[in-house]
């Protein structure tokens, strides 16, 4: 009977695996090209024809999500800077300022969002498969420009300061989107230092290992109009992709809780072992987002000629059908 319980097991394993796998992984953003202006009418160059912003690498906190099971919801908290952009040609462009770079004053453009996460497939101790939640909770996207350049990501702070210029909620117009996080099999013994970036801030702490990936949208209620000169529908994010343990930035010891410029205030509560007791488990990340635009009024009524066309043709062939 045991033999027969491990078998099953193992195959239904398997079976998630390969739809894991089937997902894909982290590439480039799905883009429609903006005009996009790093800092809102300064001395840094207008960009056009930018598709995908580019993020140095993060951080993620699934909050309320050990142990998981089919069902469960938690909450995925964000937050990263801006590296670079690229245009129609797949160039990386580093605008100037951007984090201190040569050519005009220095600035930063940061990334932060809460998206409710349920999930929807999952084996205990070896991966879980998630989506955007039909009910979001307190859930948003924004992106900030400061020119004091002060976020910090192993304190959390400086994140969502400055100006606002960018606000959305997901799910996007395109719907919910998902994810998956997969536990490295076997695990390395002894679990290696959850914080293993530099010096350890954690005071020893360990960490499972696995990698992941996460896509979905979030739709644009707001827009500064100095920064993006293109009417925004969605901010579109990639496959993120998430890791532990922490080996390219530190992990950081607070999150920002709801939109606005409200101070963090979401402290991390990972237990003994990051992946283990919980109830949070951390990530950092790697990501990228694109933007869907709102569609020119030409692109509109020719869209609607195009329906009326068929509705047209359809009529016809009714009448044909009933003489």
């Amino acid at each position: 009977m045991a033999r027969w319980k491990t078998s099953i097991v193992r195959a239904a394993t398997a079976g998630l695996l390969a739809w894991v796998v089937g997902m894909g992984s982290p590439g480039s953003a799905r883009a429609e090209f903006i005009t996009f202006d790093p800092d809102g009418g300064g001395a840094s160059p207008t960009l056009t024809n930018i598709g995908t912003f580019v993020y140095s690498a993060g951080n993620a906190l699934a909050a309320n999500s050990v142990p998981l099971s089919v069902g469960d919801t938690f909450q995925l908290y964000f937050q990263a800077r801006l590296n670079s952009v690229q245009d129609i040609n797949n160039n990386t462009i580093i605008p100037a300022g951007l984090n201190g770079t040569a050519g005009a004053p220095g600035y930063e453009i940061t990334i932060v969002g809460s998206v409710t996460e349920v999930v929807t497939n999952a084996i205990p101790g070896v991966a879980a498969i998630f989506q955007t939640a039909p009910v979001q909770n307190n859930s948003f996207v924004e992106l900030w420009f400061d020119p004091s350049q002060n976020s910090n990501p192993l304190t959390g702070t400086g994140f969502n300061n400055g100006t606002r210029i960018l606000l959305a909620t997901p799910p996007g117009p395109g719907g919910p989107g998902s994810g998956q996080f997969v536990l490295n099999s076997p695990q390395s013994s002894p679990l290696p230092l959850f914080d293993s970036f530099g010096a350890d801030n954690y005071g020893g702490l360990q960490s499972l290992e696995g990698n992941g990936s996460n896509t979905g949208s979030a739709g644009v209620t707001f827009q500064d109009g100095s920064f993006f000169l293109t009417p925004l529908l969605a901010i579109d994010f990639a496959p993120v992709g998430t890791a532990t343990p922490f080996t390219l930035i530190d992990p950081s010891m607070l999150f920002v809780g709801s939109p606005g410029g409200v101070a963090p205030n979401i402290i991390p509560n990972l237990g003994a072992i990051n992946g283990v007791n919980g109830p949070d488990f951390q990530f950092q990340t790697i990501a990228q987002t694109g933007f869907s635009v709102v569609p020119e009024p030409a692109s509109l009524t020719l869209t609607g000629l195009g329906l009326l066309g068929l509705l047209g043709r359809f009529a016809r062939r009714s009448r044909k059908q009933a003489a």
